[in-house]
């Protein structure tokens, strides 16, 4: 995860320490207002979400949803619209790359 567009990573170092022929970056600043699929165990879609932030060294992401027990949410599936609080539609983003 980057915050900065100029942040230089060492993907063939990191490829290399995990055995991956792949890693995935993902732009901070492009989560913001991502469309989101909350699923539980079994993969059932519980309700859509919106990013509102996301700390990944604390472990924590803020959303913007109407599921009220988010203690059932198992994974998160990112999607490509950027949604605001007034429900519309207002771009799209590919925020995964794979490196």
């Amino acid at each position: 995860m980057a915050d900065d567009r100029n942040v230089v990573a060492p993907f063939d170092k990191l490829k290399g320490h995990f055995g991956v022929s792949s890693v995935v970056f993902i732009e901070r600043h492009a989560l913001n207002d991502l469309l989101v699929g909350l699923n539980d165990k079994g993969n059932n879609t519980l309700g859509l979400g919106t990013i509102i932030d996301l700390d990944p060294l604390g472990g924590n992401i803020k959303l913007f949803t109407p599921v009220n027990d988010i203690s059932r949410i198992a994974t998160i599936r990112f999607g490509v619209l950027k949604i605001g609080r007034d429900g519309r539609e207002y771009g799209r983003t590919r925020v995964i790359q794979y490196l």
